[in-house]
């Protein structure tokens, strides 16, 4: 049995919890820090803590799970306002070669995200900032790529309106960040990092990132990197498609998938929140995970069944104030109806709803039979959501069959359910009404016992009939963006 040791991006669940169900659905030990010393929305992971942790377990673990925000900055939300000087990242960084030779043998993966083109959101203040500051990166990264002095003016009237503290703090957050993605790159060439997944959070084409791209594609090309560092949309799926990684290296196994989606086409267009056609992001996260596309049902493994809108919704599109609906033209009605006969005909379907942000559409669930799917996933971006379940894919289709792998898997498809589906769609909503009109921040809370109260009497309004077990819901950060599922042993 191999042994796994990962440092979480921070303490939320898709981060921690969910490694750890992958550890119990394919029965492998997995080592990590206590949940409460991770990064959060106001704590930040000490490096002292990092190097102890580190230096314990080189010798003890077979693969090294690395996210570089947790590592460098103790955690996603703190990667965003960089406080480190050059200096001190460079240093940071080379403790790896440390590490390395603790342990020649341990391989080491890690995920490094490139800045999103805008801040973080605590409050509605910095949401008016965030939607001020994406829209600055989008001028400017269009003025410097095709040089339209009407972008260039509108980038200047947008600076003038964003406090100057905001944008100073977000923009040499961004050159000590590409200074570390190259420096990342380092060790991979270095044979220090066996595996570096760079992955660009929240953006959008011909944003301001598209040109520190170059220079990481020029950085891989040059150093003939391309099977060992991948540049993709992404962030909280990262340790994810690690871990899943982690059983391609040692079962050298390829899983054949089915691909069914209303209409093929549909993958080519960017989804909202990334900078390139999805496609790209699926071929980037199958060849990582050694997916290959059938195109046959009699040779799949697995059924990779794909909910997307012919036209993607823009950013601003993007909330969900309320239940959202599914099309129902032809080609959609079509896709539901063949996810219901492969089901009815036992094919392992994993279905991926992206055809909105932030959750799944509980109305379109209800006209599959969806606990008879082996896995789900439609929460955050597309390829949030995209990687998470390819690696439960992957990892469902090449550990061995066991009741304590069927009973996780039922586990993870109800949480997903519940957490990707019906809270996002349906609750969330709700939740945020409420606040509004008691004027608490559903950015940062605290411990609101109102607010965790209505959350589990929603919830089980809806799940007591539809889902099997007892659980709890909990926010894990005191805002309502995401949630947590603790099932209830009977």
């Amino acid at each position: 049995m191999i042994k796994i040791g990962f440092l979480p991006l921070d303490s939320r669940p898709c981060n921690y919890e969910w490694i750890k169900d992958f550890a119990k659905l394919t029965n492998t030990e997995c080592i990590t820090l206590p949940i409460v010393v991770l990064g959060n929305l106001h704590q930040t992971l000490s490096w002292t803590k990092t190097k102890t942790f580190l230096l314990d377990i080189a010798t003890k673990v077979d693969y090294l799970l690395i996210a570089i925000d947790s590592y460098m900055h103790g955690g996603l939300i703190q990667s965003r306002t960089v406080k480190l000087s050059h200096e001190e990242a460079k240093e940071r960084l080379d403790f790896l070669y440390e590490i390395k030779k603790l342990n020649p043998k341990l391989k080491i993966f890690a995920f490094d995200t490139v800045l999103r083109t805008s801040i973080s959101t605590i409050d509605e203040e910095s949401k008016k900032n965030w939607e001020l500051v994406n829209q600055y990166c989008k001028y400017l990264g269009r003025y410097y790529r095709y040089h339209d002095e009407a972008d260039l003016t509108k980038s200047k009237e947008l600076e003038a309106m964003i406090p100057s503290h905001v944008l100073e703090y977000f923009l040499s957050s961004r050159s000590i960040k590409n200074h570390i993605t190259l420096w990342g790159l380092e060790l991979v060439a270095n044979q220090v990092l066996d595996l570096l997944l760079l992955l660009q959070e929240d953006s959008m084409p011909d944003g301001i990132q598209s040109l520190e791209h170059v220079t990481i594609r020029k950085y891989i090309d040059e150093h003939q990197l391309n099977n060992k560092a991948y540049l993709y949309n992404g962030t909280d799926e990262g340790m994810s498609v690690l871990f899943a990684r982690c059983f391609v290296e040692e079962t050298k196994k390829q899983v054949n998938y089915y691909l069914l989606c209303p209409d093929h086409s549909y993958l080519d267009k960017p989804q909202p929140f990334e900078d390139r056609p999805y496609i790209q992001n699926l071929e980037a996260m199958t060849s990582i995970l050694n997916l290959k596309e059938t195109p046959t049902l009699e040779n799949a493994d697995i059924v990779l069944a794909i909910n997307v809108n012919e036209t993607p919704l823009s950013i601003e599109q993007s909330e969900r104030p309320i239940p959202q609906t599914f099309a129902k033209d032809e080609k959609s009605l079509n896709f539901i109806n063949q996810i219901n006969t492969l089901l009815n005909q036992n094919y392992q379907v994993f279905l991926l709803d992206i055809a909105i942000p932030n959750g799944g559409i509980w109305e379109m669930m209800h006209q599959i039979e969806y606990l008879k799917l082996k896995g789900y996933s439609a929460w955050n971006t597309a390829s949030n959501s995209t990687g998470s379940l390819l690696a439960h894919a992957y990892l469902y289709a090449t550990t061995p069959q066991s009741d304590t792998k069927q009973m996780t898997n039922d586990l993870i498809l109800y949480r997903s359910i519940i957490d990707d589906c019906i809270y996002q769609d349906i609750v969330r909503a709700s939740l945020n009404d409420f606040a509004q009109i008691q004027n608490i921040n559903i950015y940062n809370f605290g411990d609101n016992i109102t607010l965790n109260k209505m959350l589990n009497e929603e919830l089980h309004k809806i799940t007591n009939i539809v889902i099997p077990i007892k659980y709890r819901a909990y926010f894990p950060w005191n805002r309502t963006f995401e949630i947590g599922i603790r099932f209830i042993e009977e």
